[in-house]
């Protein structure tokens, strides 16, 4: 029996594709967002998730 909380086909979108980034890596107007937000840092879901975001994927 599988678990319900199986991750298997859980792939990147799209095969392949941008790879994680961090704070240092976005735009000046990204970067001065996160600042006003209090961020020092990315979480993991949105360092993994903001590149497919930014290639419009």
């Amino acid at each position: 029996m599988k678990e319900a909380n199986s991750q298997e086909g859980m792939d990147k979108p799209g095969g392949a594709g941008p790879t994680e980034i961090c704070l240092e890596d976005l735009s000046p107007d990204l970067k001065a967002a996160c600042a006003r937000a209090g961020w020092t840092s990315l979480a993991p879901v949105q360092a993994m998730a903001i590149p497919f975001l930014l290639a419009a994927r």
